[in-house]
């Protein structure tokens, strides 16, 4: 029997035209490469804050004012920072240092640890950037405020907030990181107690487990003098109208987006992948390559939940808050001098214009409204 050699043409051609088809299908853009241009320009952000606020002088202590500072609120302030302190040098080594240098590599904890660092070093204070509703104790160390150099901030005096270098950072890790530990346990609980709750039922779990850790947090905090919540609505608020009032959608706001940002830690592929790093694997390069593109995108990812599920509601929130309690405008070292004592601004409030700019008129803590470049106007009697 013998055996032809000829090749037919529809054999001849197939492999031209399955050359083509690939050539010309659609490239589907991995997730991570998305989520890593996000977090690069998030970086990018913070790098800009930071060096716009070495350079500019305004790298100092806020003002602490003329009112007394209590004994108790000074020690109050030292604990919490020994403690947060330590406890983020803790964190920094026993999930980022430790494990990168036994390994060989950043770990995805060690990729966590450094995200939450970032997302303190540009949005903690950004509740602020339209107008001032919270303020940190001026007793905290601190030397202003790297992030409220960002463009367009509105708020006054945004470069003497008390944004705390000790406490911050180590609220973010120990206070807010390590919780996450804790919630993705809680979640894995309630998976084998119930198994079908699916991860819709999941990410409820973690929303409203990091709702109620946020509302006792947040009541301990404020009330042991670390920062209050002046620019609140007060029908929202518990212990309306004192200097430690504490808004209820607070808990809302913030365990929304904790409870997301545990789901981003907790929902993995087999890869051991994020919903932000999908497609990390078929990256061209070497693992630091591999890395970085991955740091980025959790970042990224991170950084987008932050922004729109609390930074951007405070700004609506703080538009519409009421005036300050009085005994929040009597203590000086919660103002800081960005209004009130030590400041031309009154603090806000329903009947005080939000300055929009160097140009924007302003009331005065004196009830007087000023029009730059114009005479200035008594308010009320």
């Amino acid at each position: 029997m013998g055996f032809s050699t000829k090749t037919s043409p529809r054999q001849y051609d197939r492999a031209p035209q399955l050359e083509l088809a690939e050539s010309l299908a659609p490239r589907k853009t991995q997730p991570v490469k998305l989520f890593a241009i996000v977090g690069a320009i998030f970086l990018a952000l913070t790098m800009y804050c930071w060096a716009d606020w070495l350079f500019s002088g305004d790298a100092k202590a806020a003002p602490l004012g003329p009112t007394p500072i209590p004994g108790w609120l000074r020690n109050s302030a030292l604990i919490w920072q020994i403690g947060f302190g330590a406890g983020g040098l803790a964190v920094l080594y026993f999930f980022l240092i430790r494990p990168w240098v036994r390994e060989g590599r950043l770990t995805f904890d060690g990729m966590m640890v450094l995200c939450w660092l970032q997302l303190w070093a540009l949005q903690d204070p950004l509740a602020n950037y339209t107008v001032q509703i919270f303020n940190y104790n001026a007793v905290l160390f601190n030397r202003g405020c790297p992030q409220c150099h960002l463009p367009g901030w509105q708020s006054p005096h945004g470069e003497r907030m008390a944004e705390p270098l000790v406490l911050g950072p180590g609220l973010y890790l120990v206070g807010l990181f390590l919780i996450v530990l804790l919630c993705n346990h809680i979640m894995s609980l309630a998976k084998r107690r119930w198994p079908r709750l699916g991860t819709v039922g999941l990410i409820v779990v973690a929303i409203v487990f990091m709702g109620v850790v946020d509302f006792v947090l947040e009541i301990i905090w404020i009330r042991t003098g670390l920062y209050h919540m002046g620019g609140s609505m007060r029908s929202m608020s518990l212990f309306a109208g004192e200097w430690y009032q504490v808004p209820l959608y607070e808990m809302f706001l913030w365990g929304t987006t904790w409870g997301l940002l545990a789901c981003v830690r907790y929902f993995r592929n087999d890869r051991g992948e994020t919903i932000a790093e999908r497609g990390a694997a078929e990256i061209a390069g070497g693992q630091r390559k591999k890395a970085a593109v991955r740091l980025l995108a959790l970042c990224g990812v991170m950084n987008l939940i932050m922004f729109v599920l609390f930074t951007l509601p405070w700004q609506w929130f703080g538009l519409h808050t009421d005036d300050y309690p009085q005994g929040i405008l009597d203590r000086s070292y919660m103002t800081n001098g960005m209004c009130g004592q030590g400041s031309e601004y009154a603090c806000p409030g329903p009947d005080i214009p939000v300055v929009r700019g160097p140009g924007s008129p302003y009331a005065t803590p004196d009830g007087r409204l000023v029009q730059p470049g114009a005479l200035p106007i008594q308010v009320g009697g």
